[in-house]
């Protein structure tokens, strides 16, 4: 017969590996929806911090549909096309300042150096992508950079989705932020900017997410090949 010492201390293990077996059932099934989930990665040219900002708010959507693990967002400095774009993206979405209406040098000499090279890789074919940009000016061309960097992504044969038609304003042919015109003009870029952006992250989340998940259900229907 166990003494009340050792019923307590039985009774404490019983509790103890108990909250382990939970605690671990709960790190298993967090690391099976990782896996299962889409990657998101989302790269940006920025000087100013403006572009990483709208980048941020994106992902922020996007984390409420997919894991935080699961999405990612990346300088073009840091971002390699082999591993980040072809073996781990599922979508990409590509941001940028606008410069004189155009996206920045930084961005395209990217592409031009960083991609070229697979350009006719298969994969690229199988990714869903977008754009997004900031600019100074109301009417300076937020939206020229955007449909360039759409046109740039169909060029890889990606799949572009763009927002939800809206009259706010707020977004087009992708999140865009307007950061030098009255009265958005500031260190920060102003909340209505960010919120669309969000709302367009749950969106292209939800998509993908969508998507990729038919792919993957398609290709286990698939019959061996003998």
């Amino acid at each position: 017969m166990l003494s009340v010492t050792e019923t307590g201390t039985m009774r404490t293990a019983l509790v103890l590996l108990g909250a382990l077996t939970t605690a671990g059932a709960r790190v298993d099934a967090a690391a099976e929806e990782a896996a299962s989930s889409p990657n998101m990665l989302i790269v940006y040219y920025s000087k100013t911090g403006y572009t990483e900002q709208l980048a941020e708010a994106i992902a922020t959507g996007a984390r409420t549909v997919i894991p935080e693990a699961n999405v990612r967002v990346q300088n073009v400095n840091e971002t390699s096309v082999p591993d980040d774009v072809l073996t781990w993206a599922d979508g990409i979405l590509l941001g940028s300042p606008t410069y004189f209406g155009n996206p920045a040098a930084g961005l395209l000499s990217w592409v031009d150096t960083a991609w070229e090279p697979f350009w006719t890789d298969p994969r690229f074919s199988q990714k869903y992508g977008a754009a997004f940009a900031t600019g100074g000016g109301m009417a300076q061309g937020v939206e020229h950079v955007n449909s360039c960097i759409q046109r740039l992504l169909a060029s890889f044969r990606i799949e572009v989705l763009h927002p939800d038609p809206t009259r706010s304003g707020y977004a087009s042919y992708g999140p865009v932020a307007v950061t030098g015109t009255f009265p958005f003009n500031g260190t920060e870029i102003a909340k209505p900017w960010l919120d669309a952006a969000a709302t367009f992250g749950v969106k292209f989340s939800t998509i993908l997410s969508r998507e990729v998940n038919d792919r993957r259900l398609l290709e286990s229907c698939k019959a061996p090949q003998l």
